[in-house]
């Protein structure tokens, strides 16, 4: 079927693929004939090894990536320059390649291990002056960025359920966005004392999102009670009380989500809205 399709490849625009290491060699006859893609993604989800994939450099429409490989990345050369919009699940130099050469980008989903521990030397500025969607899974690399008007941004919560406040290393980063952003995720475990710190440092916000990604991990250490009380203990810190700090003045909207393979009560959203 894609070799049938490939004799049409010079008309794609959009290209979406599961890959199997039986459609690398197929892809190798791309090079050259894909003049009008525009947005790629790739997935594989195989345990057997992906070979790499350099037949995308050369298209000369493309603006738009995404890979994820969930044990170990693709293998893939995106087009240099060029790019607006990618998402990547890779190591850090992989990202600082495709952060330094693409000084266009508007957004940019940066997946990287937690135990990712080689990072840009001190003083490394990543220009990123077109930036607007930015959404990262470790905060280490903020400390790099440069951005001029970031709009909406993807925090990940600590991987210490414990841990109430942002990684410093991302404050210079905060201070910089604190008057641009309006629109926040927040992602992870249900730690409504993070949301609250990141809450007081970007008084701009407008839109609000939690979305508790709840896991084997996540059903251990917090209890059913817990996690349910969360909606209602967002509302109650936001609410206004005499003397005290008001978070997010300007907020009007705020969303709630789950994403979990456990038994939820959906129920309880409901309930925490009536306030």
């Amino acid at each position: 079927m894609l070799q049938l399709l490939i004799k049409h490849s010079f008309r794609w625009e959009d290209l979406s693929l599961q890959l199997t290491p039986a459609l690398i060699p197929p892809l190798a006859t791309l090079q050259g004939r894909l003049p009008s893609l525009r947005r790629l993604w790739l997935q594989s989800d195989t345990p057997d090894s992906v070979q790499p994939i350099s037949c995308f450099e050369t298209a000369p429409s493309l603006v738009e990536i995404g890979v994820y490989r969930h044990d170990c990345p693709i293998s893939l050369s995106p087009p240099i320059g060029q790019l607006t919009r990618y998402s990547v699940n890779a190591p850090w130099k992989i990202h600082l390649e495709i952060l330094r050469t693409n000084p266009g980008l508007v957004e940019a989903n940066i997946g990287v291990s937690p135990l990712e521990s080689t990072w840009p030397l001190s003083g490394a500025t990543i220009e990123l002056l077109q930036l607007r969607r930015l959404c990262i899974s470790h905060p280490e690399p903020l400390q790099y960025f440069k951005v001029a008007v970031l709009e909406h941004l993807v925090f990940d919560y600590p991987s210490r359920s414990d841990a109430t406040s942002i990684n410093p290393v991302a404050d210079r980063f905060i201070e910089d966005t604190s008057s641009t952003v309006r629109s926040i995720v927040l992602l992870g475990y249900p730690n409504v004392d993070f949301a609250g710190q990141v809450l007081l440092r970007y008084p701009s916000i407008t839109d609000l999102a939690v979305i508790l990604i709840l896991g084997s991990r996540s059903r251990s250490e917090f209890s059913w009670h817990k996690l349910h009380s969360v909606p209602e203990k967002l509302i109650s810190l936001l609410k206004i009380s005499d003397g005290s700090v008001v978070l997010a003045p300007h907020l009007s909207r705020i969303h709630f989500g789950v994403n979990t393979n456990v038994p939820f009560d959906y129920a309880m959203l409901e309930c925490s809205s009536r306030g």
